[in-house]
């Protein structure tokens, strides 16, 4: 399952995708996350309280959606060449995202300033990991509409 842009995720939202839009990943199960709805949801509808005007906050979407589309193509077999410490480190980021109680609330003005340092460290870290799965993704996916990262 892929993300598409332009869900309207709040209004049917499953309980799990609300869950995990005020805790994170803490009581997502590993079914959940192979099954991509609730983690779907839970990141369109943070994605949605983003200012699309703040370049911090495009650089965070951009981050967050190519993250996102990582853990949906591995976990569902497409995408094999995702080392375990770079899916791990991932949800890890994609968990602070998700957080609303993390140092930085992100109800507060600048409140997802934080979480654009956690997903930049880790696309830092294994920046070359990311640039092949761009790069996969391309090559094999081009016929494929809109996938969480905006295609």
């Amino acid at each position: 399952v892929e993300v598409r842009r332009g869900v309207q995720g709040r209004s049917k939202m499953t309980s799990v995708g609300h869950e995990l839009e005020s805790h994170g990943l803490a009581r997502l199960k590993y079914s959940d996350l192979c099954q991509g709805a609730p983690v779907e949801e839970a990141v369109l509808s943070k994605l949605s309280l983003l200012d699309p005007g703040s370049l911090g906050n495009q650089i965070l979407e951009r981050h967050v959606r190519l993250m996102a589309d990582l853990v949906c193509y591995t976990l569902n077999g497409r995408f094999g060449n995702a080392s375990v410490l770079l899916i791990a480190r991932t949800l890890v980021a994609l968990d602070y995202f998700l957080n609303n109680d993390d140092r930085c609330q992100d109800s507060l003005d600048g409140g997802f300033d934080d979480d654009l340092e956690e997903v930049s460290r880790v696309i830092r870290e294994f920046h070359g990991e990311f640039e092949a799965f761009k790069r996969w993704k391309l090559r094999h996916l081009e016929d494929e509409m809109d996938p969480i990262s905006g295609g």
